[in-house]
């Protein structure tokens, strides 16, 4: 959609998923930290796997490649629990898999390597750190995320780490900037505006309706059939017009505020069937979400991987 509404070109969206398709899926730095997007994979057990794996495709619903990119810790990585699984299926995302603890420790310990830095999830801080290993007094894992005041919504710090000359590893804090604002899913403003606009107007013409009682419309001009019938059906008419572009200003009110969480109208009428989801966008209609915890669960819905 950005590219076809900014640069009126589906070829150069297509130019850029074949770019895509190209980048590595994992790096290793430094001989000690691999990086990817996701997770580890429970069909990934050494380095070389992963080099074995063709990328040039669209991403898979499942296996070691869909994992690399969608897998996520799982909620209790940091509790001392050896009995917990290694991997388990993660209903989050819809795909891949949830890892643990030990899955990192036991990856690690037979790559040789010191830690796993992956994204994925965005972070309050910009970064976390899990569970020390024993062997390295270590994270095991960090999450790091470098979009500051992601979706223009989440209020959240950037991070990135940093490894000097000496091996040390620093963070490195990126604070968000203003930018020119862009209606959510790049609507025309001419449209955006045009449903406030008829809101009030169908309003307007509504109120004059009502200033009437059905007996007084019925008797425009002493003319009790046709006229009166017409005008009746004129109020209904617009009562129903008054009633649909009431819910479009609504919706506008709530895509202004919630910014860059904005779904597609599809998925927002999803989105209202869920009772916690629509209190979220209750207080949403009365401003911008300010709360990360607020943000991190409206956003919730659309975590998961499309077509799943």
């Amino acid at each position: 959609m950005e590219c076809e509404r900014k640069y009126r070109s589906r070829a150069l969206y297509k130019a850029c998923m074949r770019a895509f398709d190209t980048l590595p899926v994992c790096a290793l730095v430094d001989s000690r930290f691999l990086c990817m997007h996701g997770g580890l994979s429970p069909n990934i057990r050494i380095i070389s796997d992963i080099e074995k794996l063709d990328r040039f495709v669209e991403t898979p619903d499942s296996g070691p490649l869909c994992d690399l990119l969608w897998s996520d810790p799982s909620e209790n990585f940091d509790d001392i629990d050896d009995q917990q699984p290694e991997f388990k299926p993660n209903n989050v995302r819809g795909c891949a898999h949830f890892f643990s603890y030990y899955a990192c420790r036991d990856f690690l310990l037979r790559n040789n390597l010191v830690s796993i830095i992956r994204g994925h999830e965005v972070q309050k801080n910009g970064v976390r750190f899990f569970r020390k290993s024993s062997r390295t007094k270590f994270p095991v894992l960090i999450s790091l995320f470098s979009a500051p005041n992601y979706c223009d919504t989440y209020n959240n710090i950037a991070a990135i780490l940093k490894i000097d000359d000496h091996q040390q590893l620093s963070v490195v804090n990126i604070e968000a900037h203003a930018h020119p604002f862009v209606l959510p899913n790049f609507e025309n403003g001419f449209q955006f505006g045009e449903r406030f606009v008829l809101y009030h107007v169908t309003n307007l013409l509504l109120s004059i309706f009502n200033m009437y009682s059905p007996e007084e419309l019925a008797a425009e001009d002493g003319r009790h059939d046709k006229t009166g019938v017409e005008l009746l059906n004129k109020k209904r008419l617009i009562g129903t017009m008054d009633r649909a572009y009431a819910e479009l200003k609504k919706i506008n009110k709530i895509t202004l505020n919630l910014r860059g969480l904005t779904p597609s109208y599809s998925a927002y009428k999803e989105l209202l069937t869920r009772p916690e989801i629509k209190a979220l966008v209750n207080e949403a209609e009365k401003g911008r979400i300010t709360s990360f915890d607020q943000a991190i669960q409206l956003d919730h819905i659309f975590e998961r991987r499309p077509h799943t």
